[in-house]
């Protein structure tokens, strides 16, 4: 399954801030728990093991910043080394990473701050540890993660084995611009890490 790699400080958007472009990986023999955040997983969620059979994202939901919307789907641009972007007021799910509850990382993309105003993450990094989002398949299922940890970089140290190497259990990856705003400066990433705790039919 390929997994994709964001290159942090490679693409301007609207001249306000950075969502790097994505690259499909050679591949890696990282064992998977070289990607697992360093953060213990809260009491009240503990770790899922086992994963669901595929089955695509439609929706997320993350009540503690108000979203709550469908989801893009985004594959790879015509050069097949890049990852298509959403529309600013929507995230993105990279359909050829992990579908919500599989084995792995599902990976949800999202602009902080467009020219229009306000991205669809633009209070990512206001999550906090233990926080839920919930992410809705085509099956009708909804699958229940638990926040582990919320982390920021700068454009320079973006750590992409942490971030999109394998995983032994169904979990997932928010990522967005992060930063501050200054016109044509570049900007770091905000990521949310996070495992699954449960799922709703």
């Amino acid at each position: 399954m390929a997994v994709v790699l964001i290159v942090t400080g490679a693409l301007t958007v609207f001249g306000l801030g950075v969502l790097g472009f994505a690259r499909t990986p050679k591949a890696t023999s990282t064992p998977p728990s070289s990607s697992a955040p360093s953060t213990t997983h809260p009491a009240s969620h503990p770790l899922q093991q086992r994963g669901l059979t595929r089955s695509e994202a439609v929706r997320l939901t993350i009540p503690a910043i108000g979203v709550d919307g469908g989801l893009q789907s985004l594959g790879l641009n015509a050069d097949r080394k890049t990852m298509q972007l959403p529309e600013p007021a929507r995230a993105g799910w990279y359909k050829q990473g992990a579908t919500p509850g599989e084995t792995g990382p599902t990976i949800v993309v999202g602009y902080i701050t467009s020219q229009h105003g306000p991205g669809v993450f633009s209070h990512l990094n206001a999550l906090k540890v233990g926080s839920r989002v919930e992410l809705r398949r085509a099956d009708g299922k909804v699958v229940i993660y638990g926040v582990d940890q919320v982390a920021t970089y700068t454009a320079k140290n973006f750590p992409t084995t942490k971030v999109y190497a394998p995983t032994q259990a169904p979990t997932l990856r928010l990522i967005t611009c992060g930063g501050l705003l200054r016109r044509g400066a570049p900007m770091g990433n905000v990521v949310v890490y996070g495992h699954q705790v449960a799922v709703r039919s």
